[in-house]
């Protein structure tokens, strides 16, 4: 590999998969890229083809029998980093490890951190029975929180409190990075960590989306197929409306065919329709065209990238009140409401859609949210503050 004057090394486990993570990722290095930075991404998987992209073969793995392999591109990384004039070390989607604190000594590393799975042993941050995001700090408390929760209800005692050695270790590694960038405040605040903000970008569509009816009576959920996004929980929302009301589901993964089934038991199928995944233009043309958007997460979500994208459309959202999701569905742009209250959330698309004078206030409402508050130029310039303090 050729030497670059500057150069960026992009560290995740999977590059180019669908996961909201790795649309950042796509869009951080698009931005570094413009800035004259040269890119070399790192990761175990590809899951889409990027041209310097190096597959490392033992560097994430923690078998006990891939230490000498690990040990060695360990060695190869560190000559490669300290190469170009200046570097820049990115590390995305990947747990903190002692070689990045030590890479640090090197050159500047950014810790970037999208979810809050590294401050609970459950992995989500949901109570299952009491249906809220828990608020209890990592520790031995968290056992006591699991009594009267389950939320480890499927792993053995010594996986539990293997589980629980894991979280503690991991959080005092992330005391050690100087520059830990998160996707939300809400993020900083579970890590409990003073450090700098880079909100997820808007993903706008090169191609302008195809004019379509507003139907207010259409709901859209955006998103991956899996319990954790909720789903399950829009298709019980439509079942709680009027027979004039369906849903189009855009995404797919693990949950389609459980879903499925869901939707033929609840005698919906003629009100629910699975898109699979599709590309940034037909999916706004769905955003556009309806009345609401669902975005019922089962899990303290960081902020909801479908939500933004939807008020861009000028579509309002109807959405849990998790995680980071209030930082965006604000000032009249949407409705939050508790955690799984599915009734509530009903309710709360048929106040949105019965009036259309009254939906349109709300449209207009998410257009300035997403024009004023999280303009497509807000990501690059939140960018240009974080590489202006590291390279003065």
């Amino acid at each position: 590999m050729i030497a670059s004057t500057k150069q960026v090394f992009h560290f995740s486990r999977v590059w180019g998969s669908r996961h909201g993570g790795s649309v950042y990722s796509e869009k951080l290095i698009a931005e570094l890229a413009r800035r004259g930075w040269s890119v070399c991404v790192l990761a175990e998987r590809f899951e889409k083809s990027f041209g310097s992209g190096v597959q490392l073969k033992h560097f994430f793995r923690n078998h006990p029998f891939a230490w000498l392999g690990k040990l060695a591109e360990i060695v190869r990384l560190s000559k490669l980093i300290t190469r170009p004039v200046q570097a820049l070390v990115i590390v995305q989607g990947d747990l903190p490890r002692l070689s990045y604190l030590l890479w640090q000594v090197l050159v500047p590393v950014i810790f970037l951190r999208q979810d809050a799975i590294l401050t609970c042993p459950g992995g989500n941050r949901l109570l299952p029975r009491a249906r809220v995001v828990c608020d209890q700090r990592l520790g031995l408390g968290c056992l006591h929180t699991h009594r009267n929760e389950g939320c480890l209800r499927a792993e053995s005692w010594i996986h539990r409190v293997g589980r629980l050695a894991y979280r503690v270790r991991d959080a005092f590694l992330l005391r050690g990075f100087r520059n830990f960038v998160a996707n939300s405040h809400y993020i900083l605040r579970v890590h409990r960590n003073s450090a700098s903000v880079l909100y997820p970008p808007r993903i706008t569509s090169p191609v302008r989306p195809a004019r379509a009816p507003r139907d207010l009576q259409r709901l859209v959920f955006c998103g991956r197929l899996e319990e954790v996004k909720g789903a399950a929980d829009a298709i019980a929302i439509l079942k709680l409306l009027p027979p004039k009301y369906h849903l189009d589901v855009l995404g797919d993964g693990v949950e389609r065919t459980r879903l499925r089934d869901q939707v033929k038991r609840d005698g919906l199928e003629d009100r629910v329709r699975f898109h699979g995944w599709v590309d940034a233009s037909t999916r706004d043309s769905w955003l556009s065209s309806a009345g609401v958007v669902l975005i019922p997460s089962l899990w303290d979500e960081a902020f909801g990238m479908a939500g933004l994208e939807a008020f861009a459309m000028g579509t309002p959202v109807v959405a849990y009140d998790v995680g980071g999701i209030s930082e965006c569905c604000k000032q009249g742009a949407g409705v939050l409401v508790p955690c799984g209250n599915a009734r509530q959330a009903a309710r709360a698309v048929l106040h949105l859609t019965q009036d259309e004078d009254a939906w349109g206030a709300w449209s207009a409402a998410a257009k300035r949210v997403a024009e004023e508050q999280f303009p497509p130029s807000r990501f690059g310039q939140e960018l240009d503050a974080i590489l202006d303090r590291l390279f003065p």
